[in-house]
């Protein structure tokens, strides 16, 4: 649940009022909620009226409007200061509206602070990619692992833009074991490590990591490109078995790319890492700003 302004006291009709909000927008009653935050503007003052601005401004940008949701996030600002998680969904906002510039601003922003909750790092590491800062994406994941060791995402995401920015094999893969090892669970991470040992070393070492995958399990995924990997790593190895059911699932599946809740976010890296990006990391170098500049 979005909590607009963590920390801060409200007055007990507004809490209820709130509550009632989240309670119809999870239900999909979502032209209720944005009525009753819409009254809510009529009747709020002070840091309390800014509460509910900040939380119409992220419907709006759920719903797709995100000029008025960016309107609607300066109102907030303008009563008191926005929190991290709100300047992360602004930033994404203007990105959205095709603002690079003022999303880019603000990503850069938060990355210097360094006090965004480190759930929303990997979102914060994507938008610094989406407006051209891949060192600084990979900086902010790096940072986050210093302040919090054993989230595993954290790791996941470090390792998906070490791959994309052509760093050494053994660097990325010390990076997704250690996501493995703290989330043994998680079905991407596996999939991820296997995919790179079998890239970089055998199918063998790959197929070690994935061997008691399930066909259940792998109807759960959601794209072919996941499919893929697992598909041509059992192949590689001769279980038949599980090659056939990602063959099967791989035709039934319509996602070319993750997507949901279940995404490994190696397409959206990637496709933010064009060849001359990989390039000039290799004969550039870094300017104070971050950017990167070719050397001379």
């Amino acid at each position: 649940m979005f909590c607009p302004v963590p920390g801060r006291e409200m007055n007990q009709l507004l809490s209820d009022a709130l509550s009632r909000y989240h309670t119809l927008y999870r239900t999909g009653a979502v032209c209720q909620a944005r009525r009753l935050l819409e009254d809510l503007l009529e009747e709020q003052t002070g840091p309390e009226k800014a509460t509910v601005w900040a939380l119409h401004g992220l419907l709006l940008s759920n719903l797709g409007e995100y000029e008025l949701s960016i309107s609607s996030f300066r109102a907030a600002a303008s009563s008191s200061p926005l929190m991290d998680d709100q300047k992360l969904i602004l930033a994404e906002t203007h990105l959205a509206n095709r603002d690079v510039k003022l999303g880019r601003k603000i990503f850069l922003n938060l990355a210097e602070h360094n006090t965004i909750p480190l759930q929303h790092t990997h979102r914060l590491a994507l938008g610094l990619m989406k407006t051209g800062m891949p060192l600084q994406a990979l900086q902010v994941c790096r940072d986050a692992v210093h302040r919090e060791s054993d989230e595993p995402d954290l790791y996941y995401t470090m390792a998906q833009l070490m791959s994309g920015l052509g760093y050494s094999p053994g660097a990325v893969l010390s990076a997704l074991k250690v996501s493995v090892s703290l989330a043994p669970d998680e079905i991407m991470y596996r999939i991820a490590l296997a995919a790179h040992l079998a890239r970089f070393r055998d199918a063998s070492a790959g197929y070690q990591v994935i061997q008691h995958f399930t066909l259940r399990e792998i109807r759960q995924l959601s794209c072919r490109r996941c499919i893929g990997f697992l598909k041509r790593i059992c192949e590689t190895v001769g279980d038949d078995d599980l090659a056939r059911g990602c063959r099967d699932h791989e035709r039934q599946c319509q996602l070319q790319n993750c997507s949901g809740s279940n995404c490994c976010r190696s397409s959206e890296i990637r496709q933010h890492l064009s060849s001359q990006i990989v390039n000039r990391l290799c004969t550039g170098k870094v300017c104070e700003s971050g950017t990167l500049t070719r050397r001379t």
